[in-house]
């Protein structure tokens, strides 16, 4: 494995905690849930709580993961990077189960809920990476990459039980747990093999754009394939691009 994104020394004494870190970060997410909730009952997670106030708090936990984005370094993190015509290949499947989401068209909408939508979508893309395929990611590299891939992942799926403040249902949490970890293989190895990550937050941006503007039923068959597709898909490929015959290949 080459060890030139590697070098990035963590000098700064909090960031040498990562499941800490965590924990905190956790611990913000859901007071900030809770308090939203108490103060406004009708927000809800997921699309239909699509609103100003939604997309307020997002850009509030962005805002609360920049400053340490900075202290773990914008190069560290793949901030500064974008991927070769050779790596883009490696996402092919990835941008296939995407555009699965939306082959049964888009649903009408208006112009300000078109404009939410593709706010919130970006703000959560780019919170969520910064987060976990940036700092956490790093952050776990000196464990070796399957711990520091495996350990980011579940960090980012446990972070959706914070939906159970918001008024999700115990079992719907808990699907998106076990799917979310899954996905954040997906979007693991995508960071290591493009060495950038500007690639997950495109695509996690327009993967969560298909259950806010595209024709997505509720407990459809088509709902379903997207997150087998997403969820046990994206692990597969992960294995698959993370494989020991190419890791001599992957950065952080």
């Amino acid at each position: 494995m080459t060890a030139d994104l590697w070098e990035h020394p963590v000098r700064f004494r909090a960031l040498r905690y990562p499941v800490a870190l965590w924990c905190s970060y956790l611990v913000v997410v859901t007071g900030i849930a809770i308090a939203a909730k108490a103060l406004w009952p009708q927000l809800t997670s997921g699309p239909g709580g699509l609103a100003t106030l939604q997309v307020a708090l997002q850009a509030l936990i962005t805002l609360l993961v920049v400053p340490f984005v900075a202290m773990t370094g914008w190069r560290a993190i793949g901030m500064m990077s974008w991927p070769s015509w050779r790596d883009l290949a490696a996402l092919s499947f990835p941008v296939l189960t995407i555009l699965f989401g939306f082959f049964a068209g888009f649903r009408v909408a208006g112009v300000s809920t078109v404009v939410l939508a593709i706010a919130s979508v970006a703000l959560a893309g780019f919170s969520e990476e910064l987060a976990f395929r940036g700092v956490f990611l790093r952050l776990l590299q000196p464990r070796g990459i399957w711990p520091a891939v495996g350990i980011s992942s579940a960090m980012f799926g446990l972070m959706h039980l914070t939906n159970l403040a918001l008024g999700s249902p115990w079992y719907t949490a808990l699907l998106q747990v076990a799917f979310s970890t899954m996905a954040g293989f997906g979007y693991s190895a995508m960071r290591l093999r493009t060495r950038s990550l500007w690639i997950p937050i495109l695509l996690h941006s327009v993967y969560d754009l298909t259950f806010r503007l595209g024709n997505v039923e509720p407990g459809s068959a088509h709902q379903y394939a997207i997150f087998m597709l997403h969820g046990v898909g994206w692990l597969i490929y992960a294995v698959v691009i993370l494989r020991p015959s190419v890791r001599w290949k992957l950065r952080v």
